[in-house]
């Protein structure tokens, strides 16, 4: 069961919270129903009704404890006051006979602190990767799981479907475990993780067994926790060779285009490899060389190539209106391919008010992951530059949109860990803070007409 670990104050038997933690909670859920104070309703339906409530960013929920009128106090319901708003919701609200069976809880405590030990964003990207590689057969429930493993300082994750075979390890230093998670579990989760801050993986004993193992995500709003599948999983590495005495690069797109003229001649089945070599003896009889397949040395570079770019805007101290928002985002990312080419993983960042709920829906629209809040959010920008560059500092570049001098320290740590900084920052910003980056790396923007505009040099 999922636990919504929301950050507020009881009140009696109910407490009082922020909507917006609320609202962005139920949305990174995977579960379909909610239990609140005992009081079990649809999860989308209790999304909807608060994303359209009004009156407060505050709500208090109690037990409707026969306050209400004769009608409304019959049986198990809760009691919302929002500002001058007061509404009941009865049990199993938004709930119908197709609705999964799959719960999250509601926790309320005055503080949730998470410290995290893996990078959010690549275990979403990671998990995305592996889950198409799992297999599809009811037969093999062993192999429809991802396969967690932390050893060695290294969290792999392994999936496969009895052809094909991912794996990809990620820096994990917080001691040993394994677990089988089944792939339909997952799914849910990539799209949480990627609008996650920060994430914490861990394993636990007990559970339906003495012997069961649990993996446990801890985000800053939620808690995942899955039961490990019964069964062992094949020892894959005995099939991976040691060593290699040469090695072959292919070209996707070719290699794609080959192996559906290859399954058209097989009649719709996939070659085998004796089929593969007489296609290719037949090639080689017409003095025909397939060119999508060749062995080639690796390349002297010692530079290590930048792939990742992670673009920050603090929306709060450098923002446009609503209405300009779209105009403003095609110039940042037009910027941004014009001067780093194309980046394989890309992570775009906004920081905002709450009260700018209108510009958050716009960003939202164009790809941007936003975080709202009342108070200056340059903690939030500072720790989630921190985790999302922690993977591999020297392979990425990082934009900061903002002119809040706040930043200097974070500049210089990420600097010495061999990030590669660049600040996008109005005419009249902080001289710290450029000169902490160099005039070099300063995309200047000028003001003019409450739209950001860009000065060409």
């Amino acid at each position: 069961m999922e636990q919504l670990n929301i950050e507020g104050k009881r009140s009696g038997e109910g407490f009082i919270a922020h909507k917006a933690l609320l609202v962005n909670a139920l949305s990174r859920a995977i579960a379909d129903r909610v239990i609140l104070n005992d009081v079990t309703l649809g999860r989308k339906g209790l999304l909807g009704y608060l994303k359209a409530l009004g009156g407060s960013n505050v709500v208090k929920v109690t037990p409707s404890n026969g306050s209400a009128s004769g009608s409304q106090a019959i049986g198990k319901r809760l009691k919302v006051i929002c500002g001058a708003n007061t509404s009941y919701l009865a049990d199993n609200e938004w709930i119908g006979e197709k609705t999964p069976l799959t719960l999250c809880q509601v926790r309320v405590s005055p503080s949730n602190s998470v410290k995290p030990n893996i990078g959010a964003s690549e275990l979403a990207e990671t998990l995305a990767r592996l889950i198409p590689f799992t297999a599809s057969d009811d037969n093999r429930p062993v192999l429809q799981c991802v396969n967690f493993m932390a050893k060695d300082g290294k969290l792999t994750l392994v999936s496969a479907d009895g052809f094909r075979l991912a794996i990809t390890s990620l820096d994990y230093d917080d001691g040993e475990g394994q677990a089988l998670i089944n792939r339909d579990d997952l799914k849910g989760i990539i799209n949480a993780l990627k609008r996650a801050r920060r994430a914490r993986a861990s394993f636990e004993n007990g559970g339906e067994k003495l012997t069961s193992t649990s993996l446990v995500i801890d985000t800053e709003l939620i808690r995942y926790k899955w039961v490990s599948v019964n069964g062992n999983y094949p020892d894959y590495e005995k099939l991976i060779p040691t060593e290699f005495n040469c090695s072959a690069h292919l070209d996707t797109v070719e290699a794609i285009k080959a192996v559906n003229s290859l399954k058209a001649l097989s009649n719709g089945k996939n070659p085998d490899a004796n089929f593969l070599a007489l296609i290719y003896s037949v090639a080689r009889e017409h003095n025909v060389t397939p060119t999508f397949f060749s062995i080639r040395r690796e390349p002297q570079d010692t530079r290590k190539p930048r792939y990742r770019l992670i673009v920050m805007w603090d929306f709060q101290t450098l923002g446009v209106p609503a209405s300009q928002v779209t105009e403003a985002d095609a110039w940042i990312r037009t910027e941004m391919k014009r001067r780093f080419g194309g980046m394989t993983h890309q992570l775009y960042k906004a920081f905002t008010f709450p009260s700018q709920s209108a510009t958050s829906d716009v960003l939202e629209s164009l790809g941007w992951r936003v975080w709202e809040d009342d108070t200056d959010i340059d903690e939030e920008i500072i720790d989630q530059s921190r985790s999302d560059v922690g993977h591999d500092p020297g392979g990425t570049i990082l934009v900061l949109i903002t002119r809040d001098k706040g930043f200097v320290d974070l500049i210089d740590e990420l600097k010495t860990q061999g990030v590669r900084l660049y600040l996008v920052a109005s005419e009249f910003s902080n001289r710290e803070l450029v000169e902490k980056v160099g005039r070099r790396r300063w995309i200047q923007w000028e003001r003019n007409d409450f739209l950001l505009l860009p000065i060409r040099y």
